[in-house]
């Protein structure tokens, strides 16, 4: 799973020789969040459009559930 931190990135999937866009995503946006669930491989790519690239953080599903741990303790 990847959270878009900083930039605007474009989410795109092979189609022969070219890449099809499917979206472009800002700040916030949450991209492969069910490969967290069902453990399959993401079926897009994504790179970044904006000036200066995107700062992207990735979360596995181990990370998450120790983040959602650290939420709830906060509570």
């Amino acid at each position: 799973m990847y959270i878009v931190m900083s930039g605007v990135i474009e989410v795109f999937v092979k189609q022969g020789k070219e890449n099809l866009t499917l979206e472009t995503l800002g700040i916030g946006s949450v991209i492969g969040q069910y490969s967290v669930i069902d453990s399959e491989f993401m079926i897009c790519g994504f790179k970044a459009i904006s000036y200066g690239g995107a700062l992207v953080l990735s979360l596995d599903k181990k990370s998450l559930d120790h983040l959602c741990q650290f939420s709830r303790e906060m509570d």
